[in-house]
């Protein structure tokens, strides 16, 4: 990290970041072609949670390759000045790296979705639950993959002028 002046460290003050975000975007590896995708999420203080489609491009190259980036960004402001080479903007920012892995226990991704819709601002009460658990089970459901990201974290703050 160039400036890391402003690098943050405090762990409280990353996870503040993360859960203040409402999405990250998910960096992967297809081939040597590098794949950009906003997501959903969730994020339990340890670990971040994804659904997705059990089929589909996401699925097919993290199965090739589990190696991820992510990131997270809040904008506060742009920052305008007389010269364009002196504008910018005031945000925050985390980034990371990890390693993703299929989760498929029954009970793991019904915690993974939980963490989701808390993360979204949404409750998932018990009866919503064992809806889900059907779905899953039948194979009826949208929400059949679900990916744990384990991760390292690094976050960047732009603070004011």
């Amino acid at each position: 990290m160039r400036r890391n002046d402003r690098e943050i460290t405090d762990r409280r003050a990353i996870d503040d970041i993360i859960r203040r975000s409402r999405v990250c975007r998910l960096g992967l590896c297809d081939g040597g072609q590098p794949y950009i995708v906003p997501m959903s999420f969730g994020y339990d203080g340890e670990a971040l949670y994804f659904h997705a489609a059990s089929q589909g491009r996401k699925i097919d190259v993290l199965t090739k390759n589990n190696r991820v980036c992510f990131e997270f960004y809040i904008l506060h402001d742009v920052i305008r000045a007389d010269r364009p080479c002196r504008w910018g903007m005031r945000y925050e920012s985390v980034i990371g790296f990890g390693t993703a892995e299929h989760i498929w226990d029954l009970q793991a991704r019904e915690k993974a979705l939980a963490c989701i819709m808390r993360q979204c601002g949404g409750l998932m009460d018990r009866s919503k639950r064992r809806r889900w658990r059907t779905r899953w089970s039948s194979g009826c459901g949208s929400m059949r993959s679900a990916a744990k990201h384990v991760c390292e974290i690094v976050a960047f703050l732009r603070p004011p002028p």
